[in-house]
């Protein structure tokens, strides 16, 4: 990732609108035109908090991409993930279960890395997934997104509905059953079909943002969490 200058967004998974303050936080820290990244429910970060005037585009890598009013609760009960491994973390949070993480969030990554990641889990409060979103940036800002095609964490079809929705340039990672693998593969693809070419970028929510990104632009990566199927 040589000459890629990336800020990464740690949520605090408190609330959607806490999630989308932190990365507003650091929007204006960098303080440069910019391309914001979102894994999984980093989508629904990066939807909410888009629309800073820096912001030039929306990056969703097997994320959330939910419009304007929608709950990522209501997506989920749309199309179910082929997982259902959430388990209480208590007073109202969820995580994924460490036992299930490496089969449905990270099979391809080697089991003492992703064991490391399972236990490193920061709970995600439950009311996230029942929050309506307020004013979704796609509509206003250019999107890409690259779907997994055998994600078990979110339904590939879903993937596919809520980019085609948006408009969004679209890729497909195939031969990878698992969530966070695409992320590693997305920058692979990205070079093939064309990524946007902005200086800045953040990430919301990919703990693999490292090797997300390469060439000579600054990204912004927001939030890499597993979802709660909520009720």
């Amino acid at each position: 990732m040589t000459g890629t200058p990336v800020s990464i967004v740690q949520e605090p998974e408190t609330s959607l609108a806490d999630d989308a303050a932190a990365t507003k936080r650091v929007i204006e820290r960098v303080n440069a035109p910019l391309i914001l990244v979102g894994h999984s429910y980093g989508g629904a970060v990066i939807t909410q908090a888009g629309n800073e005037p820096q912001v030039r585009g929306l990056v969703y890598v097997a994320a959330f991409q939910p419009d304007t009013g929608e709950t990522l609760g209501s997506l989920l009960h749309q199309m179910p993930p082929a997982a259902n491994s959430a388990i209480p973390a208590g007073e109202g949070y969820v995580i994924v279960d460490p036992k299930a993480f490496h089969a449905d969030f990270a099979a391809d990554l080697p089991a003492k890395e992703a064991s490391f990641m399972a236990i490193s889990e920061v709970p995600i409060s439950i009311s996230a997934f029942g929050t309506p979103i307020v004013n979704a940036a796609w509509h206003n800002k250019p999107s890409w997104y690259a779907v997994a095609t055998q994600d078990r964490e979110i339904n590939p079809d879903l993937e596919r509905f809520m980019a085609k929705r948006a408009g969004s340039t679209t890729v497909e990672v195939k031969g990878s059953p698992r969530h966070l693998h695409v992320a590693a593969r997305h920058r692979r693809q990205a070079d093939r079909e064309g990524s946007p070419g902005h200086e800045v970028a953040v990430s919301v929510g990919i703990k693999s943002a490292p090797r997300l990104v390469r060439t000579r632009r600054r990204y912004a990566v927001a939030g890499t969490r597993p979802q709660a199927r909520a009720a």
